[in-house]
Protein backbone atom coordinates (compact mmCIF):
# COMPACT_ATOMS: atom_id res chain seq x y z
CA UNK A 1 0.00 0.00 0.00
CA UNK A 2 1.31 3.42 -0.97
CA UNK A 3 1.39 5.69 2.06
CA UNK A 4 -0.03 9.20 2.15
CA UNK A 5 2.84 11.54 2.93
CA UNK A 6 2.07 14.48 5.19
CA UNK A 7 4.50 17.27 6.02
CA UNK A 8 3.68 19.10 9.25
CA UNK A 9 5.37 22.48 9.58
CA UNK A 10 5.87 24.64 12.68
CA UNK A 11 8.46 27.23 13.67
CA UNK A 12 9.90 25.27 16.61
CA UNK A 13 8.93 22.96 19.45
CA UNK A 14 8.89 25.36 22.36
CA UNK A 15 6.56 24.29 25.15
CA UNK A 16 3.06 25.27 24.07
CA UNK A 17 -0.29 23.80 23.14
CA UNK A 18 0.14 24.10 19.35
CA UNK A 19 3.54 22.43 19.49
CA UNK A 20 2.33 19.58 21.69
CA UNK A 21 -0.70 18.95 19.48
CA UNK A 22 1.49 18.91 16.37
CA UNK A 23 3.68 16.19 17.87
CA UNK A 24 0.63 14.18 18.96
CA UNK A 25 -0.87 14.36 15.46
CA UNK A 26 2.39 13.22 13.86
CA UNK A 27 2.71 10.31 16.28
CA UNK A 28 -0.87 9.17 15.73
CA UNK A 29 -0.62 9.44 11.93
CA UNK A 30 2.59 7.41 11.99
CA UNK A 31 0.79 4.66 13.89
CA UNK A 32 -1.57 4.24 10.93
CA UNK A 33 -0.32 1.97 8.17
CA UNK A 34 -1.40 4.30 5.35
CA UNK A 35 0.42 7.45 6.56
CA UNK A 36 3.97 8.73 6.76
CA UNK A 37 4.82 12.09 8.32
CA UNK A 38 7.71 14.53 8.28
CA UNK A 39 7.82 17.32 10.86
CA UNK A 40 9.66 20.40 9.57
CA UNK A 41 10.87 23.11 11.97
CA UNK A 42 12.91 26.27 11.38
CA UNK A 43 14.52 26.51 14.80
CA UNK A 44 16.28 23.83 16.85
CA UNK A 45 14.50 24.60 20.15
CA UNK A 46 12.71 21.48 21.37
CA UNK A 47 11.16 21.50 24.83
CA UNK A 48 9.36 18.22 24.07
CA UNK A 49 12.28 15.86 23.77
CA UNK A 50 10.35 13.27 25.77
CA UNK A 51 7.47 13.41 23.27
CA UNK A 52 9.54 13.56 20.06
CA UNK A 53 10.84 10.01 20.03
CA UNK A 54 9.99 8.17 16.82
CA UNK A 55 8.95 11.31 14.94
CA UNK A 56 10.97 12.28 11.87
CA UNK A 57 11.93 15.90 12.63
CA UNK A 58 14.00 17.97 10.20
CA UNK A 59 15.36 21.49 10.74
CA UNK A 60 14.91 23.63 7.62
CA UNK A 61 17.19 26.64 7.09
CA UNK A 62 14.85 28.41 4.67
CA UNK A 63 13.44 31.78 5.66
CA UNK A 64 11.12 34.52 4.44
CA UNK A 65 11.30 38.14 5.55
CA UNK A 66 10.47 41.70 4.56
CA UNK A 67 13.33 43.86 3.30
CA UNK A 68 13.39 47.62 2.81
CA UNK A 69 11.68 49.08 0.85
CA UNK A 70 8.89 46.63 1.70
CA UNK A 71 9.98 43.76 -0.49
CA UNK A 72 9.38 40.13 0.46
CA UNK A 73 12.62 38.18 0.26
CA UNK A 74 12.85 34.41 0.53
CA UNK A 75 15.54 31.76 0.65
CA UNK A 76 13.72 28.54 -0.18
CA UNK A 77 16.55 26.29 -1.35
CA UNK A 78 16.44 24.02 1.69
CA UNK A 79 12.62 23.98 1.72
CA UNK A 80 12.39 23.02 -1.95
CA UNK A 81 15.03 20.32 -1.49
CA UNK A 82 12.97 18.82 1.35
CA UNK A 83 9.82 18.92 -0.76
CA UNK A 84 11.52 17.20 -3.70
CA UNK A 85 12.95 14.52 -1.44
CA UNK A 86 9.86 13.79 0.69
CA UNK A 87 7.21 14.54 -1.99
CA UNK A 88 4.30 15.30 0.39
CA UNK A 89 0.71 15.05 -0.73
CA UNK A 90 -0.40 17.21 2.22
CA UNK A 91 1.32 20.21 3.81
CA UNK A 92 -0.20 21.00 7.20
CA UNK A 93 1.26 24.13 8.77
CA UNK A 94 0.85 25.45 12.31
CA UNK A 95 1.16 29.11 13.35
CA UNK A 96 1.79 32.00 10.98
CA UNK A 97 5.51 31.84 10.16
CA UNK A 98 5.22 28.20 9.08
CA UNK A 99 2.30 29.25 6.88
CA UNK A 100 4.31 32.03 5.31
CA UNK A 101 7.34 29.93 4.40
CA UNK A 102 5.37 26.91 3.22
CA UNK A 103 3.15 29.03 0.94
CA UNK A 104 6.01 30.85 -0.82
CA UNK A 105 6.76 27.93 -3.15
CA UNK A 106 3.51 26.23 -4.12
CA UNK A 107 3.17 22.72 -5.51
CA UNK A 108 0.19 22.01 -7.74
CA UNK A 109 -0.59 18.50 -6.48
CA UNK A 110 -0.27 19.27 -2.76
CA UNK A 111 -3.24 19.79 -0.43
CA UNK A 112 -2.55 22.77 1.87
CA UNK A 113 -3.93 23.11 5.41
CA UNK A 114 -3.38 26.04 7.78
CA UNK A 115 -4.01 25.11 11.41
CA UNK A 116 -5.16 28.18 13.33
CA UNK A 117 -4.59 27.72 17.05
CA UNK A 118 -5.81 31.15 18.13
CA UNK A 119 -5.75 34.83 17.26
CA UNK A 120 -3.32 35.52 14.39
CA UNK A 121 -2.63 39.24 14.48
CA UNK A 122 -1.06 39.22 11.00
CA UNK A 123 -4.56 38.79 9.57
CA UNK A 124 -5.97 41.83 11.35
CA UNK A 125 -6.35 45.41 10.16
CA UNK A 126 -4.41 48.17 11.87
CA UNK A 127 -6.31 50.89 13.74
CA UNK A 128 -6.71 54.09 11.65
CA UNK A 129 -4.48 56.08 14.02
CA UNK A 130 -1.56 53.79 13.00
CA UNK A 131 -2.10 53.90 9.24
CA UNK A 132 1.06 55.93 8.69
CA UNK A 133 3.18 53.63 10.85
CA UNK A 134 5.85 51.18 9.71
CA UNK A 135 3.88 48.42 11.43
CA UNK A 136 0.86 49.18 9.23
CA UNK A 137 2.92 49.02 6.03
CA UNK A 138 4.43 45.67 7.02
CA UNK A 139 1.06 44.23 7.99
CA UNK A 140 -0.59 45.32 4.73
CA UNK A 141 2.16 43.87 2.52
CA UNK A 142 2.34 40.51 4.29
CA UNK A 143 -1.43 40.24 4.63
CA UNK A 144 -2.11 40.85 0.94
CA UNK A 145 0.69 38.52 -0.10
CA UNK A 146 -0.31 35.55 2.08
CA UNK A 147 -3.98 35.88 1.08
CA UNK A 148 -2.97 35.75 -2.58
CA UNK A 149 -0.97 32.58 -1.94
CA UNK A 150 -3.90 31.07 -0.05
CA UNK A 151 -6.17 31.63 -3.03
CA UNK A 152 -3.66 30.12 -5.46
CA UNK A 153 -3.33 26.87 -3.49
CA UNK A 154 -7.01 26.47 -2.52
CA UNK A 155 -5.91 26.71 1.10
CA UNK A 156 -8.00 24.96 3.74
CA UNK A 157 -8.15 26.25 7.33
CA UNK A 158 -8.57 24.25 10.52
CA UNK A 159 -10.08 26.19 13.43
CA UNK A 160 -9.70 24.78 16.94
CA UNK A 161 -12.86 26.40 18.34
CA UNK A 162 -15.96 28.36 17.38
CA UNK A 163 -14.13 31.51 18.50
CA UNK A 164 -11.26 30.82 16.10
CA UNK A 165 -13.71 29.88 13.33
CA UNK A 166 -15.56 33.20 13.62
CA UNK A 167 -12.25 35.04 13.82
CA UNK A 168 -11.16 33.56 10.47
CA UNK A 169 -14.48 34.41 8.84
CA UNK A 170 -14.38 37.99 10.08
CA UNK A 171 -10.69 38.79 9.48
CA UNK A 172 -9.87 36.81 6.33
CA UNK A 173 -13.36 37.06 4.83
CA UNK A 174 -12.85 33.44 3.83
CA UNK A 175 -15.58 31.19 2.47
CA UNK A 176 -16.80 29.04 5.34
CA UNK A 177 -16.61 25.93 3.11
CA UNK A 178 -12.83 26.24 3.38
CA UNK A 179 -12.77 26.53 7.18
CA UNK A 180 -13.13 23.34 9.19
CA UNK A 181 -14.04 23.36 12.87
CA UNK A 182 -11.96 20.71 14.63
CA UNK A 183 -11.66 21.17 18.41
CA UNK A 184 -8.29 19.95 19.69
CA UNK A 185 -7.69 16.37 20.71
CA UNK A 186 -5.50 14.93 23.45
CA UNK A 187 -3.71 11.63 23.74
CA UNK A 188 -5.89 10.23 26.52
CA UNK A 189 -3.70 7.12 26.80
CA UNK A 190 -1.01 9.32 28.38
CA UNK A 191 -3.31 10.16 31.29
CA UNK A 192 -4.38 7.83 34.06
CA UNK A 193 -7.49 8.61 36.00
CA UNK A 194 -6.75 9.47 39.63
CA UNK A 195 -8.09 7.00 42.17
CA UNK A 196 -7.70 8.96 45.39
CA UNK A 197 -10.21 11.70 45.97
CA UNK A 198 -9.71 14.93 47.85
CA UNK A 199 -8.81 14.97 51.50
CA UNK A 200 -11.00 17.11 53.70
CA UNK A 201 -7.81 18.35 55.33
CA UNK A 202 -6.50 20.20 52.26
CA UNK A 203 -7.68 21.19 48.75
CA UNK A 204 -4.99 20.63 46.12
CA UNK A 205 -5.34 23.03 43.19
CA UNK A 206 -3.20 22.76 40.05
CA UNK A 207 -2.76 24.90 36.95
CA UNK A 208 -0.38 24.81 34.01
CA UNK A 209 0.62 27.32 31.33
CA UNK A 210 3.06 30.02 30.38
CA UNK A 211 3.47 32.61 33.15
CA UNK A 212 2.27 35.73 31.34
CA UNK A 213 -0.35 38.46 31.60
CA UNK A 214 -2.95 36.58 29.58
CA UNK A 215 -2.69 33.36 31.59
CA UNK A 216 -3.29 35.55 34.64
CA UNK A 217 -1.94 33.24 37.38
CA UNK A 218 -1.67 36.18 39.81
CA UNK A 219 -5.47 36.04 40.14
CA UNK A 220 -5.14 32.60 41.74
CA UNK A 221 -3.22 34.05 44.67
CA UNK A 222 -6.31 36.08 45.53
CA UNK A 223 -8.46 32.96 45.15
CA UNK A 224 -6.22 31.02 47.56
CA UNK A 225 -6.56 33.80 50.12
CA UNK A 226 -10.35 33.76 49.76
CA UNK A 227 -10.41 29.99 50.32
CA UNK A 228 -8.25 30.36 53.41
CA UNK A 229 -10.68 32.98 54.65
CA UNK A 230 -13.45 30.36 54.36
CA UNK A 231 -11.46 28.01 56.60
CA UNK A 232 -9.99 25.76 53.88
CA UNK A 233 -6.40 24.57 53.85
CA UNK A 234 -5.10 24.94 50.30
CA UNK A 235 -2.15 23.94 48.18
CA UNK A 236 -1.71 25.50 44.73
CA UNK A 237 0.79 24.06 42.24
CA UNK A 238 1.60 26.36 39.30
CA UNK A 239 3.32 24.52 36.45
CA UNK A 240 5.10 26.49 33.75
CA UNK A 241 7.63 29.19 33.15
CA UNK A 242 7.52 32.61 31.59
CA UNK A 243 8.24 36.33 31.93
CA UNK A 244 6.18 36.76 35.11
CA UNK A 245 7.89 34.05 37.15
CA UNK A 246 9.79 36.60 39.26
CA UNK A 247 6.74 38.81 39.77
CA UNK A 248 4.65 35.87 40.93
CA UNK A 249 7.41 34.78 43.28
CA UNK A 250 7.41 38.24 44.87
CA UNK A 251 3.62 38.31 45.14
CA UNK A 252 3.58 34.90 46.82
CA UNK A 253 6.19 36.04 49.33
CA UNK A 254 4.41 39.33 50.01
CA UNK A 255 1.20 37.38 50.69
CA UNK A 256 3.04 34.99 53.05
CA UNK A 257 1.98 32.03 50.93
CA UNK A 258 5.40 30.42 50.39
CA UNK A 259 4.18 27.17 51.98
CA UNK A 260 0.90 27.24 50.08
CA UNK A 261 1.59 28.35 46.50
CA UNK A 262 4.38 26.50 44.68
CA UNK A 263 6.01 27.61 41.42
CA UNK A 264 7.45 24.53 39.70
CA UNK A 265 8.75 26.12 36.51
CA UNK A 266 8.74 24.03 33.33
CA UNK A 267 7.96 20.39 34.05
CA UNK A 268 7.90 17.29 31.87
CA UNK A 269 5.70 15.20 34.19
CA UNK A 270 2.49 17.23 34.00
CA UNK A 271 0.44 14.04 34.28
CA UNK A 272 1.80 13.18 37.74
CA UNK A 273 1.04 16.69 39.03
CA UNK A 274 -2.51 16.45 37.69
CA UNK A 275 -3.03 13.07 39.36
CA UNK A 276 -1.91 14.59 42.66
CA UNK A 277 -4.43 17.45 42.37
CA UNK A 278 -8.10 17.74 43.29
CA UNK A 279 -9.34 20.64 41.14
CA UNK A 280 -7.81 22.15 38.01
CA UNK A 281 -7.98 25.96 37.91
CA UNK A 282 -7.62 28.02 34.74
CA UNK A 283 -7.50 31.80 34.68
CA UNK A 284 -6.63 32.82 31.10
CA UNK A 285 -8.29 36.06 30.03
CA UNK A 286 -8.42 34.95 26.40
CA UNK A 287 -8.29 31.27 25.49
CA UNK A 288 -8.66 29.90 21.97
CA UNK A 289 -9.34 26.37 23.23
CA UNK A 290 -7.57 25.18 26.40
CA UNK A 291 -5.66 21.95 25.74
CA UNK A 292 -4.51 21.84 29.37
CA UNK A 293 -8.14 21.83 30.51
CA UNK A 294 -8.93 18.79 28.36
CA UNK A 295 -5.91 17.00 29.83
CA UNK A 296 -7.06 17.75 33.38
CA UNK A 297 -10.51 16.34 32.58
CA UNK A 298 -8.87 13.14 31.29
CA UNK A 299 -7.38 12.62 34.76
CA UNK A 300 -10.79 13.18 36.33
CA UNK A 301 -10.14 16.66 37.68
CA UNK A 302 -13.13 19.01 37.78
CA UNK A 303 -12.24 22.43 36.39
CA UNK A 304 -13.00 25.94 37.60
CA UNK A 305 -12.10 28.49 34.94
CA UNK A 306 -12.55 32.08 33.91
CA UNK A 307 -14.47 32.47 30.67
CA UNK A 308 -11.80 32.79 27.98
CA UNK A 309 -14.42 32.19 25.25
CA UNK A 310 -12.67 29.29 23.48
CA UNK A 311 -12.88 27.11 26.58
CA UNK A 312 -16.68 27.27 26.51
CA UNK A 313 -16.55 24.17 24.29
CA UNK A 314 -14.74 22.13 26.97
CA UNK A 315 -16.25 23.23 30.28
CA UNK A 316 -19.88 22.30 30.85
CA UNK A 317 -20.93 24.59 33.69
CA UNK A 318 -22.21 22.63 36.65
CA UNK A 319 -21.32 19.29 35.03
CA UNK A 320 -17.54 18.87 34.75
CA UNK A 321 -16.74 22.09 36.60
CA UNK A 322 -17.70 25.74 36.57
CA UNK A 323 -17.15 28.72 34.29
CA UNK A 324 -16.77 32.07 36.06
CA UNK A 325 -17.74 35.06 33.92
CA UNK A 326 -15.88 37.79 35.81
CA UNK A 327 -12.56 38.15 37.60
CA UNK A 328 -14.14 37.93 41.01
CA UNK A 329 -11.93 35.93 43.37
CA UNK A 330 -14.81 35.40 45.82
CA UNK A 331 -17.05 33.81 43.18
CA UNK A 332 -14.15 31.73 41.87
CA UNK A 333 -13.37 30.46 45.38
CA UNK A 334 -17.06 29.72 46.00
CA UNK A 335 -17.19 27.50 42.90
CA UNK A 336 -14.18 25.51 44.10
CA UNK A 337 -15.86 25.14 47.50
CA UNK A 338 -19.05 23.91 45.77
CA UNK A 339 -17.10 21.07 44.14
CA UNK A 340 -15.31 19.88 47.29
CA UNK A 341 -18.11 20.45 49.80
CA UNK A 342 -18.47 16.69 50.30
CA UNK A 343 -17.09 13.49 48.85
CA UNK A 344 -20.24 12.52 46.94
CA UNK A 345 -20.39 15.87 45.15
CA UNK A 346 -16.70 15.72 44.30
CA UNK A 347 -17.02 12.13 43.07
CA UNK A 348 -19.88 13.15 40.75
CA UNK A 349 -17.96 16.09 39.27
CA UNK A 350 -14.87 13.92 38.84
CA UNK A 351 -16.78 11.17 37.04
CA UNK A 352 -18.38 13.71 34.73
CA UNK A 353 -15.04 15.38 34.06
CA UNK A 354 -13.54 12.06 33.01
CA UNK A 355 -16.52 11.19 30.79
CA UNK A 356 -16.48 14.60 29.09
CA UNK A 357 -12.80 14.16 28.18
CA UNK A 358 -13.73 11.31 25.83
CA UNK A 359 -15.02 13.89 23.34
CA UNK A 360 -11.46 15.11 22.90
CA UNK A 361 -9.79 11.77 22.19
CA UNK A 362 -6.86 12.14 19.79
CA UNK A 363 -7.75 9.07 17.76
CA UNK A 364 -11.20 10.38 16.93
CA UNK A 365 -9.64 13.76 16.22
CA UNK A 366 -7.15 12.29 13.73
CA UNK A 367 -9.95 10.24 12.11
CA UNK A 368 -11.64 13.55 11.25
CA UNK A 369 -8.33 15.08 10.15
CA UNK A 370 -7.65 12.09 7.90
CA UNK A 371 -11.03 12.60 6.23
CA UNK A 372 -10.22 16.29 5.62
CA UNK A 373 -6.91 15.32 4.04
CA UNK A 374 -8.49 12.74 1.74
CA UNK A 375 -11.36 15.02 0.68
CA UNK A 376 -8.94 17.79 -0.29
CA UNK A 377 -6.65 15.34 -2.09
CA UNK A 378 -9.66 14.10 -4.04
CA UNK A 379 -10.55 17.69 -4.92
CA UNK A 380 -7.06 18.09 -6.41
CA UNK A 381 -7.62 15.18 -8.76
CA UNK A 382 -10.71 16.70 -10.39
Amino acid sequence: MQKIKVAHVIYNLQRGGAERLTLDICRELNSRIDFETLLIVFDVQNDFAEASEGINIVVCSSKVFLKFPWKIVSDLNDWNALMLKFKPEVIHSHLFYADWVSRESLYEDVAYFSHIHGITTQYESIAPRKWLSRQHAIRIIINRHIKKQYRFCHNQFIANSQVTFRYLVNTLKWDTSGIHLLPNGIDRLKFTRKKNYFSKNIIKLVTTGSLNENKNQAFLILVVMKLQGKGFQVRLDILGDGPLFGDLEKQIKASHLENTVHLHGMVTDVESHLKDGDVYVHTAINESFGLAIAEALAVGLPVVSLDGRGNREIIEDGYNGFMVNSQDATIFADKIADIVKDENTYFEFSNQAFESSKKHDLRQYVDKLELLYKNEMQYRKR
